[in-house]
């Protein structure tokens, strides 16, 4: 039986990543941020720590921790650790990584859902537009309406191609 990844675990416990996750290399240790190449010793798999404290000012100054986990593969581990390379954040964090959740648990965090989301508000917006003009032109033969049926699925077909999701 092989040991369950954490990559594979949708809602991970920080008790689970305190007990299997050793530091390999601290890369920045500040009052108020840190950074380091962590190892998981069950499955030898690579992880970038990133920490940073926040002062929630709306509530009375309480602090907070953000923490970050982005998986490494092998290379990258070889350049950060010879190489004193860094994981610089938001630039190389494109890929899903596991951050802060509720209750004491982590959650994997994927950058490319919150693009999506932006193309959709964004083809969200252009049907209001489109719904608007086809209501003020007042013509709701079948000839229009298959009209605007083309124009929004050649816009979605366009959006998809665009973001990768075709």
């Amino acid at each position: 039986m092989h040991p369950e990844s954490v990559r594979t675990i949708s809602k991970v416990s920080d008790q689970l990543l305190r007990e299997r996750l050793e530091v390999i290399r601290v890369l920045i240790e500040e009052q108020d941020h840190y950074e380091a190449v962590l190892r998981d010793q069950i499955t030898n798999e690579h992880f970038y720590h990133r920490a940073d404290r926040h002062l929630n000012i709306t509530e009375g100054g309480a602090e907070e921790m953000y923490h970050a986990f982005l998986p490494l593969e092998t290379d990258d581990v070889i350049s950060i650790l010879v190489g004193n390379e860094r994981k610089v954040y938001p630039d190389d964090w494109k890929r899903e990584y596991l951050r802060n959740g509720p209750d004491g648990f982590f959650v994997w965090f994927d950058p490319a859902m919150e693009n999506d989301s932006e193309a959709d508000e964004q083809f969200g917006k252009y049907l209001i537009e489109k719904m608007k003009e086809f209501k003020q032109q007042g013509i709701f033969d079948p000839e229009s309406i298959q009209a605007l049926f083309k124009d929004i699925e050649q816009l979605r077909g366009d959006t998809e191609k665009n973001s990768g999701t075709e």
